[in-house]
């Protein structure tokens, strides 16, 4: 599946941000326009505001998410590059390992990280293009996640005929698809846990529009 494919690209955790960034930009727009903060000719214009929206933050993740992997990318090879006998590299080796999976290793094990590293030999440089290839394709996926959000919305926009309920249902589609999002962000913890992080991803979402349609974000 197309879904399925996506997250393998971006990781669940940034799919799951993306997501969250989507529906939040469009339930801002149902939220204020139910609330009569602004108003609209046709269900048309309130679409194209929504898709304008996302498309642009959804590009400007993938510039941004790229151009952070490409710089963290050569600043990787300009410290491996290094004398790595110099006082200090060690440790700066070690403060390189933080917020990867080393963090929930030993300490003893977290060393053993640490000397792979400084044994380690630089890629070549046409695997080190592979990886931005790569790079650019995990951003690519943010990009269409986030604009992909937007898709139920629509349809509901577009689909019912009476606007108060279309903006009704499009709201709850957004709100039950957080929901099931949430509740797939770990399938391997207990039912409970997952339904509960389903409502808080939801909350959260509701909370965070609410607060951007009623004070202008």
């Amino acid at each position: 599946m197309l879904g399925h494919r996506l997250v393998e690209r971006t990781g669940p955790e940034l799919a799951v941000q993306e997501v969250l960034y989507g529906f939040v930009m469009a339930l801002t727009f149902i939220i204020a326009a139910r609330a009569g903060i602004f108003t609209y000719d046709t269900p048309w214009n309130l679409v194209m505001m929504i898709l304008a929206m996302n498309f642009v933050w959804g590009a400007i993740d993938m510039i941004i998410f790229y151009r952070i992997d490409v710089s963290t990318q050569r600043r990787y090879t300009r410290i491996l590059k290094e004398d790595r006998r110099a006082d200090g590299y060690r440790e700066k080796i070690d403060g390189e390992l933080d917020n990867t999976i080393f963090d929930v290793l030993t300490e003893d094990d977290r060393q053993k990280g640490v000397d792979v590293v400084i044994d380690g030999t630089i890629e070549s440089e046409r695997d080190i293009w592979s990886d931005r290839k790569r790079m650019f394709q995990s951003s690519a996926a943010c990009f269409i996640i986030t604009v992909a959000t937007a898709i139920p919305v629509i349809a509901a926009l577009l689909l019912i005929d009476d606007q108060t309920a279309a903006l009704d249902a499009a709201a709850v589609l957004a709100s039950v698809s957080l929901f099931f999002v949430g509740c797939n962000i770990d399938r391997e913890t207990s039912k409970g846990i997952r339904l509960a992080e389903g409502l808080s991803i939801m909350a959260l979402a509701l909370m965070l529009s609410l607060f951007a349609a009623y004070f202008g974000g």
